[in-house]
């Protein structure tokens, strides 16, 4: 059984009948998720939140919200306190504006 939400009510679900059909469903999802993984690597933040991010992550890059985006992306220290975008990243548990809730202090990055 396929399922939609509602443009009016993001809370509400309308079953869709005969736009998909099961079988179908469960054969390509393996292959839609794998292209949607395709050069993204999963990671655990310092503070624990799971999250998954560009292929070229890697250990001591930061996890930046920047005003005015809809979603953080991954920063790299770089030389003379400058940071290069390493691409954007999913974080469970910061997605729907749970973290900006929490009013955490703002810094200035310079992007190189």
């Amino acid at each position: 059984m396929a399922y939609a939400r509602s443009s009016k009510d993001t809370n509400t679900q309308k079953e869709i009948k005969g736009k998909v059909d099961e079988g179908t469903m469960l054969r390509t999802f393996p292959n839609t998720i794998g292209y949607m993984n395709t050069n993204r690597r999963y990671f655990i933040s310092k503070k624990g939140y799971l999250g998954l991010g560009p292929l070229g992550s890697k250990a001591g890059d930061l996890v930046v919200i920047l005003f005015g985006l809809d979603m953080p992306f991954v920063l790299r220290p770089e030389d003379e306190g400058q940071y290069r975008i390493i691409g954007e990243t999913y974080l469970h548990g910061i997605m729907d504006g749970e973290f900006m809730s929490q009013n955490p202090p703002a810094e200035t990055f310079t992007i190189c």
